[in-house]
Formats: C-alpha cells, structure tokens, sequence
C-alpha cells in the first residue's frame, strides 16, 4: 500500500472486516519488489515508467495480514471498482 493518507482509512475496512494485522512496516521498495509487483497488476509497457515514478516516490507501508477465506474477501474488497467488487459471491 503507498503511504498516500489513505493507508489508515484502508486499515479500518481490513479490521472491519475481520481481517488480523500481523506486521506493519514503512519503506522504499526494492527494483526486484517492484518489478514482482508491476508483473503480478499486469502494467503495460507504455505505462511502466509513470508505474516506477509513483511507487518510488516515498515510502510504502507493507501491510501482514490474516484472515480465513483471506485471498478471496482481499480481492473484494481491494477491487471495488472491478465488475464484481465488493458483491459477495458464493
């Protein structure tokens, strides 16, 4: 999660909904860690260079946490905007 004032606000949703917070810590990403990340969200190629300046613009709070059905309710919960988010599906 960038460090952009709305880290806390996030922090509420994860423990409203249940979610246990096992470790915070603030820091710069490595290039490797950001690479890892512009691959797993699917970044474009024409879009990598604007990607790398906002993420290394500051530091990032790296967020541990646990929950079961975790992967599956994150996912919902992160993507709001996605055409299923924040609709519980069985």
């Amino acid at each position: 999660m960038v460090k952009n004032g709305l880290n806390d606000f996030m922090l509420q949703i994860l423990k409203i909904n249940d979610f246990t917070i096992l470790k915070r810590t603030q820091r710069m990403l490595s290039k490797a860690e950001l690479v890892y990340l512009a691959e797993q969200e699917t970044i474009s190629d024409d879009k990598c260079e604007a990607y790398y300046n906002m993420m290394m613009e500051g530091d990032v709070e790296i967020i541990a946490v646990t929950k079961l059905g975790a992967v599956a309710d994150l996912a919902t919960i992160v993507n709001g905007c996605a055409p299923l988010g924040r609709r519980r599906v069985a």
